[in-house]
């Protein structure tokens, strides 16, 4: 099972014509999302993979959210929305400068 939780690259979640989509600022890239994966990547950066679970299975059946984090997985290892051992220093200290560059 895909273990959270884990540190996001910056993100921005959205949805279009009814299909939700993540842009990964980091990578420049956009990925398809279902409902689930939305959901678990608000919760990502702060809860654990069984709390996820708890949380969310009211919601959506296990099943579905176990597929999800099959998904991040794979999206994990392509490089996407999730650091990999990244220098999370050098990480916070450009999305810091780059916050700042946004501001007008």
């Amino acid at each position: 099972m895909f273990d959270f939780p884990r540190t996001v690259h910056q993100l921005y979640l959205f949805e279009r014509d009814a299909v939700f989509y993540a842009a990964d600022l980091d990578k420049a890239s956009t990925i398809e999302l279902s409902a689930v994966m939305v959901d678990i990547l608000k919760l990502a950066e702060t809860q654990t993979s069984e709390t996820i679970v708890q949380t969310l299975k009211d919601s959506y059946a296990e099943a579905d959210i176990f597929e999800a984090f099959e998904r991040f997985e794979e999206l994990e290892k392509e490089g996407l929305l999730f650091n990999r051992g990244e220098n999370i220093t050098e990480i916070l200290a450009l999305e810091s400068e780059h916050r700042k560059l946004y501001h007008f």
